[in-house]
């Protein structure tokens, strides 16, 4: 009698955690490794900065006692662009261009990580192991850049090689297993999260978005339970992850 598979992603992704690229992300094979996203730590975006200003002050500072300004409140980066506050132009309070400096320019930065001087990068401006000011800079420049590393305190080098889809702040919840018609025999896959590289195109799935067997062709990183799902078999030739059952999970 032919069996017919059905995938329970809940279960799957009990047992396992889960890596998730974003779309068109090329990752290594370390990256295709499953991550839990509930590890991984947001980034810090500058927005939430802290800043400081008074209601009727025509700057926002970075330092709360900036020359003769008194009781200051502390405010977001954010919310000193809609009160529609400019930067500190004095010395005091912005002692170098670069360093820690907070400009509305910043805002317009697509994803800034904070760049100390001892040459770690991180995603949090509030990091612990930050050491002295930091400067800012683009990820993917940040990435590029051989000099530097990622911090691993704060949780960069989660992000040293893409940035995840997922991280322990905008989680989807567990999806429900929904089984159309007649199941005679139920599976669960325990590796289902892993990440393997499909096209529509190509009946196989992949190890890489760079397999020798079809060159040419655009891949895009996905789960390999959905994969599965879709028809999709292992590559011969790369040698992709085989899923793992486990059998009768519901009795």
């Amino acid at each position: 009698m032919k069996r017919y598979l059905a995938i329970a992603l809940v279960l799957a992704f009990a047992l396992m955690g889960l890596t998730v690229l974003a779309e068109g992300v090329t990752a290594s094979d370390d990256a295709a490794q499953s991550v839990d996203p509930s590890l991984i730590p947001p980034m810090r975006p500058v927005s939430e900065f802290t800043v400081y200003y008074t209601q009727k002050g025509k700057y926002f500072h970075r330092d709360p006692d900036c020359g003769s300004m008194h009781n200051a409140d502390a405010h977001t980066l954010a919310e000193a662009k809609a009160a529609g506050k400019k930067s500190c132009p004095f010395n005091n309070c912005n002692p170098e261009e670069g360093r820690k400096v907070i400009t509305l320019d910043a805002l317009k930065m697509e994803a800034p990580v904070y760049v100390s001087q001892d040459g770690y990068w991180h995603i949090n401006f509030d990091c612990e192991s930050i050491a002295g000011d930091w400067t800012l800079m683009e990820i993917v420049d940040a990435r590029a850049d051989a000099t530097l590393k990622p911090c691993d305190a704060c949780g960069a080098i989660y992000y040293a090689e893409y940035t995840p889809l997922y991280n322990a702040s905008n989680m989807p919840a567990s999806p429900e297993v929904v089984i159309d018609g007649e199941v005679p025999m139920l599976y669960a896959i325990e590796n289902g999260g892993v990440v393997v590289y499909t096209s529509p195109r190509n009946e196989h799935y992949h190890r890489s978005a760079t397999c020798p067997a079809v060159p040419g062709l655009t891949f895009t990183p996905g789960y390999l339970a959905d994969a599965l799902l879709d028809g999709k078999t292992s590559c011969p030739q790369c040698n992709p992850a085989e899923p793992i059952y486990v059998e009768d999970v519901f009795g």
